[in-house]
């Protein structure tokens, strides 16, 4: 009764009236003034034949279209180019502590119906802003990424797809406090003492259809590592039942040993070695650096009180570690890992997107900024056809006004966006 009772009560929770107010036709040409795909433009007017949520066709000149005897939706005002992707958030998380005390703005916000409105609300303005795909790593309860995941799939309109890892696997108190109750922080995470648990852990997360397992290498900004042993079993098995691991590792041994036992990406990195970068590129490692805007970051520095110089050491040490990786070989991703409060949640896909900001300050260029947030972010989820525009891709794209290579700023103007071919914003 109590298991039928939670299903019904999720079932309302995640219930959703929205609509796509806008129509379009399966079969259409899509008539834009370039296509930006790859990090270059290829400029002049083409011609884009979408059928059944796929780019069918690509042409340069109108008259090679007149036998398919569809309609021309004209957008020689925009740009075509693939949509964004966000390959770390955190939707259903807010930490009103800015990170000061991460523990304590996760029981300030483990209520389902509260997370849940939170979340609807932030992947629709993530959709607004452009994103088509984002991998939700954790801190969603159980599963609530999964259901959610699930809503996306039946209305796209709703918000971008959703790939999901379910709840991190860890060693206690993961990234809660020592003093709280392993009920408390078996709510938020699957909490382990060695590989049966561990094994145990994944089989949970693969039978909820997640496609990744995340990993915590240590528990930073809690106490808590995995051994060297307990962490390669896990992506071992992780591996053997074809899930995808990505490692939460700040610090500079726990990214070393992610790296040795071969998860597919490495998520936040204080300190990324030259010796550790060459490894990671030999093994395709991707690098998710989840570097808060510079906006953010004088938020935080107000609110916790940081001193300048521990702000000028990490500047520093990020700057290295982009450098390493792509003076190496390593392919970098886009990840925002938001989850500040703000005072409205339809502006946390902006909040999100400004990530970009932090690159750019790091000395990332225009180009590469791109390819983080599309061909990179996609390769890297295994959804290469939603990372470029070309013949054969899914029809998953975004129009603008503006080319963003060639100013940053472009990168937050007004979007129209389009999944498998259908207009959604």
């Amino acid at each position: 009764m109590l298991n039928k009772a939670y299903k019904i009560l999720m079932s309302l929770l995640f219930f959703c009236s929205c609509s796509n107010d806008f129509e379009t036709p399966k079969k259409y040409v899509l008539k834009v003034k370039g296509i930006i795909t790859n990090g270059a433009l290829a400029s002049g007017e083409k011609y884009l034949y979408i059928n059944n949520g796929k780019i069918a066709e690509i042409f340069s000149k109108e008259s090679e279209i007149k036998s398919l005897d569809v309609n021309i939706l004209d957008r020689s005002e925009f740009y075509i180019m693939p949509g964004f992707i966000d390959t770390h958030t955190h939707v259903f998380l807010t930490d009103h502590t800015y990170d000061e005390n991460l523990a304590v703005g996760m029981k300030a916000s483990m209520q389902d119906k509260q997370r849940v409105d939170k979340a609807k609300k932030r992947i629709s303005s993530l959709l607004e802003n452009g994103f088509v795909v984002i991998r939700e790593l954790g801190n969603s309860g159980r599963f609530l990424d999964a259901k959610l995941s699930l809503m996306t799939q039946k209305n796209k309109s709703l918000g971008p797809q959703i790939i999901y890892s379910g709840p991190g696997i860890c060693v206690f108190p993961c990234q809660f406090e020592e003093k709280d109750s392993s009920e408390i922080v078996e709510k938020e995470y699957f909490v382990i003492k060695n590989i049966a648990e561990g094994k145990k852990a994944i089989e949970s997360v693969k039978a909820q259809g997640a496609e990744w397992v995340k990993l915590y290498a240590d528990n930073i900004p809690s106490e808590g590592v995995m051994t060297p042993k307990l962490f390669k079993a896990l992506v071992e098995y992780a591996k053997k039942n074809k899930l995808k691991i990505a490692a939460h590792t700040i610090n500079k041994e726990g990214t070393r040993m992610a790296i040795e036992s071969g998860v597919n990406s490495i998520e936040h990195v204080e300190f990324l070695s030259k010796e550790d970068a060459i490894l990671a590129a030999k093994k395709n490692i991707y690098l998710v650096p989840t570097d808060h805007s510079p906006k953010t970051v004088i938020r935080v520095i107000e609110k916790r009180k940081i001193s300048q110089n521990y702000v000028d050491r990490q500047i520093k040490l990020k700057k290295e570690r982009l450098k390493n990786a792509f003076f190496n070989g390593v392919f970098s991703a886009f990840g925002s890992d938001y989850y500040f409060p703000i005072s409205h949640d339809s502006s946390f896909g902006k909040e999100s997107l400004e990530t970009i900001m932090s690159y750019a300050y790091l000395g990332v260029d225009n180009r590469n900024i791109f390819m983080m947030l599309t061909k990179n972010a996609a390769t890297l989820l295994g959804k290469s056809s939603l990372g470029e525009i070309r013949k054969g891709a899914n029809a998953t794209f975004i129009l603008m006004k503006k080319n963003p290579l060639e100013n940053l700023e472009y990168f937050f103007a007004k979007k129209q966006v389009y999944i498998d071919g259908a207009r959604v914003r």
